[in-house]
């Protein structure tokens, strides 16, 4: 079967809170925890956090949580900036 992907999900985010409850239920009911997410996505467990409240939505991470199998619908969608680190994150005294 085909893997669904971040381009052809649906998503309503104005039921976020449903949204992420689902999520909670689906990760609990596999056996799944952040930081076994974290791992396999190669990220920390904080940041797997930040992707799945809807925080950050880095599309590529999106994408590897979804081949992973985590449904596509459960996810928020991905932020139009999904390079590097939002503006202004950086260390202070810092270029580059």
């Amino acid at each position: 079967p085909d893997i669904p992907t971040q381009k052809n999900c649906q998503h309503d985010d104005k039921l976020s809170v449903t949204r992420k409850a689902r999520l909670r239920s689906w990760l609990a009911l596999h056996g799944i925890t952040h930081r076994e997410l974290a791992r396999q996505v190669g990220v920390s467990p904080s940041m797997i956090s930040r992707i799945l409240s809807g925080e950050r939505c880095p599309a590529r991470r999106l994408e590897q949580l979804v081949a992973l199998g985590v449904p596509c619908d459960l996810l928020p969608p991905a932020s139009r900036n999904t390079r590097g680190r939002p503006p202004g994150s950086g260390k202070k005294g810092t270029t580059g």
